[in-house]
């Protein structure tokens, strides 16, 4: 979330708070924003010289003492010395409570009208049916209607992603908010959108209305999604701080998308909804970043100096909430859950934890015919990768012992409105792009487009497939377009900020539905399976007028909108894989130095299934056979094209370097490549140089 979009947040829940809630009697500082870094600093050393319990009164700590007994529970030794800082000591069942506490909690993507992702931020099931989270979250039930919370989102005994279960909201039932409290309650539908989970399967958990839950000094911990990743816990250097009419302060590690998440004691009862943090800020009241500068509108909230944290008590949010939720069975259902009349829900210990069904998400088979290597994906179909000596992972080690890999994402360009894409005249005659024969297959992008220009090279994206329809770009191998500026340094690693041994981490185009892009987390988790398949060869489209042209292009090449799910062994050309070699035979062989390529997936309605991990944990996708590639030239006699198709199950035949024998047996009549693929037409220019007829 930029800063500009945060403040307003900020300012406007807590200008109302401070206006509303009176100064308590003990002379504890206001909420949020009357909060100063000094203010904070009394606060901490006021903490650091006491224990818990010693600055609240005997009735209230008696009252502590009340809670832990909540649900029938037993109080143990334990629990009882860390209300008052005599022991830090936990049972081994404060590890089972907290997994049980974990299963309400869910990651929520919110999204805007066009299925865009905005944002994320938590959420908890409070009852059955109803999840907590934030008013700036979901300020209305259009946003609600409009985002998804996934359940699960989670890593398993052995650091895998377990299978995630999606769910849609239903304002329409019940939506109850609350600006002063930054407060919103919204139904959540049975029937899931993606997985196999059930909503009852989660759980739920209290919100009490009752006071006495936690006092100043005792330790807190936040469940959380924290930048959207998977579940997180911050259980470390947390304590309260303070505690107001309508709000706690405490230490803790969040970060952005935690909103919404439930503050516990170390009991695992709810004592707060976060929602905030609490800014450094100078003399003349602006917030400051980490490095000490004044933050602007264009900074994004993670690099704030946050000085404490804040969160919603949970008496409060549980008393407001009755009183303004509408009749019906969902309110009885909430009332019933707060007063703690409901039914208990199922604790997470007694399901069951044991990995995925298969094992291991990835492991090596025993070899395959022919010698090649099988790795046998979990419900997923079996995949050769054609012959090799060694795992996936083994091979992209990179040179020298004990090198240090880091996932890097390679530097691009964010002003997208400068590329202009394809060039239809770049050949000194119209070569204008394929044709979609059903254009409600294609992904829209924000502004109704359906063609995504980049540098030097357009792509339209199959929505239901999330993988690209064509590409189509414009090649120029001229020395001097390739190196315009003899002064700079042109390799993979100058022009994208890599090192030796980074992995490449490719990004969403933010132009289009992150829902309509296959994320670069599939091919990471999946790394065994599949390569990142470039269908726009980074070297084919690095070039330009000036140096930064050409690091645009290369940076452009790792939008997730141009990978595709390519065994090693059709890939790379290192391992005499076909897709590979014929991108070498073009750039080696092509008689002019330019040209023009459309290329693409082969998308078959029968293609198998891959059941892999993305941003949203478990996911299908089906996975192209066969890939098919066009080269348009000027020859001597006028435009020439010449198309290719290859399918992914010939990585096993070891090829020789032979054009005419070889190549031309692959290639293909356009007009048979336009009815095997379907969904495109080929400019009747392309077609009338049809060179494989």
């Amino acid at each position: 979330m930029r800063v500009d979009r945060l403040k307003g947040v900020v300012e406007t829940t807590g200008a109302r708070i401070v206006h509303e809630v009176a100064p308590p009697a003990s002379g504890r500082a206001a909420p949020m924003e009357a909060r100063t870094a000094e203010a904070v600093d009394l606060l901490k050393a006021r903490v650091d010289a006491t224990v818990p319990g010693q600055l609240e009164t005997p009735e209230r700590q008696a009252l502590r003492t009340l809670q832990l007994q909540e649900g029938g529970r037993k109080a143990s030794l334990s629990e009882l010395e860390r209300t008052i800082g005599s022991d830090d000591l936990v049972d081994l069942n404060y590890l089972l409570r907290g997994l049980d506490a974990a299963r309400p909690v869910g990651r929520i993507t919110i999204l805007d009208g066009g299925g865009r992702a905005l944002g994320d931020a938590t959420g908890f099931l409070i009852t059955p049916n109803l999840l907590l989270t934030n008013q700036h979250v979901f300020p209305d039930a259009a946003t609600a209607a409009g985002s998804r919370v996934d359940f699960d989102c989670e890593l398993d005994r052995l650091g895998f992603p377990r299978p995630t279960t999606t769910f849609a909201f239903d304002p329409g039932r019940f939506f109850v908010v609350d600006p002063a409290l930054d407060m919103a309650l919204v139904a959540v539908r049975a029937q899931p959108l993606r997985g196999d989970g059930r909503l009852s399967d989660f759980g739920w958990l209290r919100l009490s209305p009752e006071v006495g839950k936690i006092n100043v000094g005792e330790a807190i911990t936040i469940i959380q999604h924290p930048n959207g990743r998977t579940k997180q816990v911050a259980m470390r250097e947390n304590r309260l701080l303070d505690i107001t009419a309508d709000h706690l302060t405490y230490e803790s590690d969040t970060a952005p998308g935690s909103s919404g998440a439930p503050v516990f004691n170390d009991s695992w009862q709810v004592v707060a909804l976060h929602h905030s943090g609490v800014p450094r800020k100078d003399a003349q009241g602006r917030w400051l970043l980490q490095n000490g500068k004044p933050a602007t509108d264009d900074d994004d909230d993670a690099d704030i100096d946050w000085i404490a944290n804040e969160g919603v008590r949970a008496s409060r949010i549980a008393t407001t909430a009755l009183a303004l939720a509408p009749a019906g069975a969902l309110r009885g259902e909430l009332e019933a859950c707060c007063l703690g009349r409901a039914e208990s829900p199922v604790p997470a210990t007694e399901r069951s934890m044991a990995p995925m069904p298969g094992g291991a998400p990835i492991s090596p088979s025993a070899a395959g015919p022919g010698g090649s290597t099988v790795l046998t994906v979990p419900l997923t179909i079996t995949v050769s990768l054609g012959q090799t000596t060694g795992s996936a992972i083994a091979a992209s080690a990179g040179a020298g012992a004990g090198a240090v890999e880091k996932v890097v994402e390679p530097w691009h360009d964010p002003d997208y409105p400068s590329r202009t894409g394809y060039d239809p005249r770049f050949l000194g005659v119209s070569v204008p792009l394929p044709t979609l024969r059903d254009a409600s297959a294609a992904a829209r992008m924000h502004d109704g487009g359906v063609v995504v220009p980049y540098q030097n090279f357009s792509l339209v994206m199959h929505r239901a497939r999330r993988l690209c329809l064509f590409t189509a770009s414009n090649v120029d191998g001229s020395p001097t377009a390739k190196e315009p500026d003899p002064t700079q340094s042109y390799n993979r690693d100058a022009l994208g900020g890599l090192g030796e041994n980074d992995f490449e981490r490719w990004f969403l185009d933010p132009r289009l539905p992150a829902d309509a892009q296959l994320p670069d987390r599939f091919f990471d988790k999946d790394r065994k399976a599949f390569d990142k398949g470039h269908l726009v060869r980074r070297e084919e489209v690095c070039w330009g007028a000036d140096y930064a042209q050409v690091r645009r292009a290369n940076g452009d090449t790792y939008h997730v909108t141009n990978c595709t799910p390519q065994v090693a062994g059709f890939n790379r050309s290192n391992r005499r894989g076909v897709w590979g070699l014929l991108e070498n035979l073009i750039e080696a062989q092509g008689r002019v130095e330019r040209y023009s390529l459309f290329a693409g997936p082969l998308l078959a309605a029968d293609d198998p299934v891959f059941v892999g991990v993305d941003d949203d944990g478990q996911t299908q996708v089906k996975v192209p056979r066969a890939y098919w590639k066009v080269v348009i030239a000027r020859g001597q006699t006028g435009l020439e094209a010449f198309g290719f198709l290859l399918e992914q199950d010939l990585t096993q035949v070891a090829f020789e370097f032979d054009v005419d024998p070889v190549w031309r047996a692959r290639m293909v009549p356009l007009k048979a490549l336009q009815d095997r693929i379907g969904l495109i037409r080929f400019p009747r220019a392309v077609m009338r140089a049809d060179k494989g007829v």
